[in-house]
């Protein structure tokens, strides 16, 4: 009789419990639910409305819209499964609305952000030549990446880019290396200079290597520029340029007959986290309006640098990385009135840096990221014919390709 009793006793206590965290626990935790997934919607209206204008407001714009997504749908599910089982209803009026924050959320990053409508049109993406008047730029941030043989950089001429802008390539046999492989862009017997000690075997005026970056052009290069927000080159060390801080090169292309001169800003902006995108952005802005007008001209085995009193001529394309996301506030203040390429071509969630995470765990929510901070901006004369982000396997940074025309 004893045990029956106490089994009895411990019977009833648990179906006590039941439906005291029934009517007491779940419907706080639906209520809960719902509040946060509402907030999460906040956060992301928030978000891309405010941009970077707001420093504070930068790092929630930060937020990768899937992560943003994922969770106001699973926070609206626990809330939902919460609240049926629930014996009291909280939150009842919450659900509706942070159920419709979660579809134009959804609806929002698929079609406005990410453009998954073009898979459908078939337009975006990549581009067919569309006659001698486009020109495909390829761009990319080798983040000082170890350069291997059989990497992308081997077949990169494969994408038939007319001009190719390299970032932050490794001094020494790397960049060499490079050049090799941008030399058949146009080839030759004899070897020119890009930069002191660094020869390739080509014609003058198409390979240029200053400050943090690299041209190979299968067009002339007719004149090159380079400003920075600090100094130009690393006190410790003159043969390396000094990667702290944001540069802009100005490259003019020369079209062929009859073609105005194609003129493209070549950028690498600074990456602390911690620094105010639009305040960046000023300073950057106000060294290119105080540029020194020293500009490097070809000459027959490399390149002269001659002083000018020139402005830094008005760019056609403006290509690199920002370290800004794409939609940002702070972009106008480099470029004001430039359209974004992937805007008008791109599709897909425009993943062009994917941090490398260490951490197994940490890993997974990198691979749902959509940092898109490599951007090319076109002026509005030009038509952006096809744009989109390839994976080198190397490095976090994506290459991305531009082909445009002059509009017609």
């Amino acid at each position: 009789m004893g045990d029956d009793s106490r089994a009895n006793e411990g019977g009833s206590a648990r179906g006590r419990r039941g439906p005291i965290v029934r009517a007491c626990l779940l419907p706080y935790v639906a209520w809960a639910t719902a509040v946060l997934g509402l907030l999460t919607v906040l956060q992301f209206v928030v978000g891309r409305v405010v941009t970077d204008r707001v420093h504070v407001i930068q790092y929630i714009w930060w937020t990768p819209p899937s992560w943003s997504v994922l969770s106001a749908w699973g926070l609206l599910l626990v809330s939902w499964v919460s609240g049926w089982v629930s014996l009291r209803s909280k939150g009842l009026m919450l659900r509706p609305l942070l159920l419709l924050g979660c579809l134009g959320m959804t609806g929002w990053v698929l079609l406005g952000e990410w453009s998954v409508h073009r898979y459908v049109t078939g337009s975006g993406g990549s581009a067919q030549r569309a006659g001698t008047d486009s020109v495909r730029v390829l761009h990319w941030n080798l983040s000082a990446s170890k350069v291997r043989e059989g990497g992308y950089w081997s077949r990169m001429l494969d994408d038939e880019p007319d001009i190719v802008l390299i970032a932050n390539a490794r001094f020494g046999s790397d960049l060499r290396m490079i050049l090799q492989s941008t030399s058949p862009l146009a080839p030759a017997d004899e070897l020119v200079e890009a930069k002191r000690r660094y020869k390739v075997p080509g014609r003058p005026g198409h390979f240029l290597i200053t400050h943090r970056g690299l041209i190979a052009s299968r067009l002339p290069i007719t004149r090159a520029g380079v400003v920075s927000s600090g100094p130009l080159v690393n006190t410790d060390n003159e043969s390396r340029a000094s990667g702290e801080h944001g540069w802009v090169i100005f490259a003019e292309f020369e079209r062929g007959e009859g073609g105005e001169p194609l003129v493209v800003w070549f950028v690498d902006l600074p990456s602390d986290p911690l620094t105010s995108r639009m305040e960046s952005m000023r300073v950057m802005r106000d060294a290119i309006d105080a540029w020194d007008g020293r500009t490097l001209v070809p000459n027959e085995t490399g390149w002269d640098s001659i002083p000018g009193a020139d402005v830094f001529p008005t760019p056609d394309l403006v290509i690199g990385d920002f370290n800004a996301l794409r939609g940002s506030a702070s972009l106008d203040t480099i470029a004001p009135g430039y359209r974004d390429a992937f805007g008008l071509a791109g599709r897909g969630p425009g993943r062009s840096w994917v941090p490398n995470g260490q951490n197994r765990l940490l890993r997974q929510p990198l691979k749902l990221s959509s940092w898109h901070i490599d951007l090319a901006l076109a002026a509005p004369g030009w038509d952006v014919l096809g744009y989109e982000l390839v994976n080198p396997r190397r490095g976090p940074h994506r290459v991305q390709i531009v082909e445009l025309a002059p509009a017609r």
